[in-house]
């Protein structure tokens, strides 16, 4: 079921960097840290595959989601690198350029 992992892999992430999106406004981090800040908290952890394994066990959620589950947090783990490479590489470029512009002189 790949295109439901997909799902649950881009809802996950869009949740969370939400949350962490607004902490990072709230905290006294450079605007151009912020984007390397969501991405690299926004990833699922290795703490998941216990829980999703442990809840299988003990019969909280079937085997089927608990594997789901533990499937969409490894493609988060994995996407993070991934992610990180292209930001740096097209995102942060620009955001610095477009403070550079902003900097009065």
């Amino acid at each position: 079921r790949p295109g439901l992992i997909a799902l649950v892999v881009a809802g996950f992430l869009l949740v969370k960097a939400a949350v962490l999106v607004v902490m990072a406004r709230l905290m006294p981090l450079p605007l151009v840290e912020r984007p390397v800040f969501v991405i690299l908290l926004a990833q699922g952890g290795e703490f998941g595959f216990v829980v999703f394994q442990s809840a299988a066990g003990a019969g909280v959620i079937d085997a089927a989601t608990a594997s789901l589950l533990v499937a969409a947090v490894a493609i988060s783990m994995l996407a993070t690198p991934l992610v990180l490479v292209a930001v740096g590489r097209w995102w942060l470029p620009r955001l610095a350029r477009g403070r550079r512009k902003n900097i009065p002189v």
